[in-house]
């Protein structure tokens, strides 16, 4: 389940129907809303159709990057983009909004480079045929479909202005990859720094994980954050108990105010208080705004920019 599909137009019984799945893309667009789904096209499963299976004549298994049962789709072949197109096609016609697509920049490899052991990093693997694929992907499927959406998760990350610097300098697409596989997600992806034992406390001593410990696992640590009365996770357990002793929290609505304009996103706000809860105690702890004295009342209606947090004394 995830990203082993066996199946490209079928749901996986665990879930629904294709039924009920309809259903609820019905609903979602009645309600003024959209569905996307992931499109996962660099690797399959190896029980579906698309996958690889053993080559007899050489005797070299499928590449898979990921697990043994998730085989890399080979996109050089045509037959198999091909396949994706139409993949994408049925459930366009069936009316999603559009895809997020997994990995993207990992569908196009040079497979000279590919002979590694298991614990070598990944090559930089944006080669060299990904634009030339994902252009295809556009005039070939998703132009014909009117305002639909892409959202592409990639292993890297590189946000607009960067990405802009980096064509100032007249760099080729294939060039500007490559700052986004270096800041890649998988910095994001270490293990949990439990303590300041062997490999963070996350395995055991011996036992590699298969993500490198970041080098300052003996300072940042559970361990160390909870006997710190300020570090971010203490601050956090007190922020997460006052919420859930103090129901006061739960309360409150909003109005959108000139919904239309673009420029300003504006909003009344007002808490009302449920009847069996009583202000006549209430203190208040912390406000942005001077507030006058007796102007607790069961509805509090907020300025621009105003905060207040009140403890109910009961």
């Amino acid at each position: 389940m995830g990203f082993d599909i066996r199946d490209y137009e079928k749901i996986l019984d665990l879930y629904c129907t294709i039924e009920d799945w309809q259903r609820l893309l019905d609903d979602l667009h009645s309600r003024n809303m959209g569905m996307i789904m992931d499109l996962v096209v660099n690797n399959t499963s190896s029980e579906g159709r698309l996958g690889h299976s053993m080559n007899a004549v050489s005797n070299i298994g499928n590449l898979h990057l990921f697990a043994i049962n998730q085989p890399e789709l080979n996109w050089d072949n045509p037959s198999v983009r091909e396949a994706i197109h139409n993949m994408m096609r049925f459930w366009l016609e069936k009316g999603i909004d559009g895809f997020r697509p997994d990995v993207i920049n990992m569908i196009s490899k040079v497979y000279q480079t590919l002979r590694f052991p298991r614990r070598t990093p990944r090559p930089n693997l944006a080669e060299p045929n990904i634009h030339q694929y994902l252009k295809a992907m556009h005039n070939g499927v998703l132009k014909d479909y009117g305002d639909v959406m892409t959202i592409g998760e990639m292993p890297g990350d590189l946000d607009p202005y960067e990405a802009s610097k980096e064509k100032e300098k007249h760099r080729s697409e294939k060039d500007i990859m490559y700052p986004i596989y270096k800041k890649g997600r998988d910095n994001a992806r270490t293990p949990m720094q439990w303590s300041a034992s062997a490999n963070a406390g996350f395995t055991n001593d011996g036992v590699e994980p298969w993500l490198k410990v970041t080098d300052d696992y003996r300072e940042w640590n559970v361990d160390e954050q909870l006997k710190d009365p300020d570090s971010v996770l203490s601050n956090y357990s007190r922020m997460i108990y006052l919420r859930k002793t103090h129901p006061q929290f739960f309360y409150g609505s909003f109005t959108a105010v000139d919904e239309d304009n673009e420029k300003i996103f504006a909003l009344y706000y007002e808490w009302t208080v449920p009847d069996d809860i009583y202000l006549g105690g209430a203190v208040l702890m912390v406000g942005n705004y001077e507030v006058k004295e007796g102007a607790v009342h069961q509805t509090i209606p907020l300025q621009a920019l105003e905060a207040s947090a009140y403890v109910v004394l009961c």
